[in-house]
């Protein structure tokens, strides 16, 4: 009698079957020659931007301009929806320290996410986990966070995990099961609206989200990357890495901080 299979498998078997994995994706650059901890982590040359999940550092590539586009159509999106609630918005490079709460060293740094229980925030990122979070693939990362960064969220029980895919222009929608023990995934394409489960009356446009904000909308986006730049200069960054994850020239980034 065949194994049945568990609920990883299938997940990564209708990736496969759906084009968002592929044999020669390459896998996440990992060190793992020992296990590494959060000391390490915040020692870490600030020239290099990386994420620990379970004693492992991954490296991460500079985005592209597609990559920082679609970040800051959607945190602008979502900045605009929360303004005057509960619930905070953050976009990468913000740590966020996701298992500590039960023991384990892992940080990582997620596109954008969003964070209701103002405890969470500790003045070093985030302590635990987000109620969303949002991760746009690109070439050299689409197998960290279809499935490294994926199980680590199931795990610590991000109740809404959106992958966004800027080539094949669709979205992978992962919402928590009440028991929290998988993911129901849903594929969102051009001409659908998503609504967003853990904001009440927050929808999407996947064509819209894709195509481009216009006009004023573009002037909106831009404050993002203005946003991004100031929190990576307070963090300590160098200038050329935030020029490369920004796509903001070094000259811009010198009037901005």
């Amino acid at each position: 009698m065949k194994d049945k299979k568990n609920y990883g498998e299938l997940y990564q078997e209708m990736l496969e079957k759906q084009g968002y994995l592929f044999v020669n994706d390459p896998p996440a650059e990992a060190l793992v020659e020992k296990r590494y901890t959060y000391e390490d982590y915040l020692t870490w040359p600030k020239d290099e931007r990386v994420e620990l999940i379970d004693g492992k550092i991954y490296f991460m590539a500079a985005p592209s301009d597609r990559h920082q586009d679609l970040l800051g159509e959607i945190g602008t999106r979502i900045r605009n929806y929360l303004h005057g609630k509960k619930c905070r918005v953050f976009w990468a490079p913000f740590d966020v320290r996701i298992d500590f709460l039960i023991g384990n060293d892992s940080v990582v740094q997620p596109d954008v996410l969003v964070v209701c229980d103002e405890n969470k925030l500790d003045g070093k990122g985030v302590n635990g986990a987000p109620d969303f979070v949002i991760e746009i693939l690109s070439p050299s990362n689409r197998r960290h966070d279809l499935l490294t960064k994926y199980n680590k969220y199931l795990e610590v029980g991000v109740c809404e995990y959106w992958i966004v895919d800027p080539m094949k222009e669709e979205i992978l929608v992962n919402l928590l099961t009440a028991d929290k023990k998988q993911y129901i995934t849903t594929t969102f394409k051009k001409g659908d609206e998503i609504k967003v489960s853990i904001l009440e009356d927050l929808t999407i446009n996947v064509t819209d989200l894709f195509d481009g904000y216009q006009g004023k909308e573009i002037v909106e986006v831009e404050a993002v990357r203005i946003e991004i730049a100031r929190q990576m200069f307070d963090s300590g960054f160098t200038v050329e890495l935030i020029s490369q994850m920004t796509k903001l020239s070094v000259a811009e980034i010198e009037k901005i901080v």
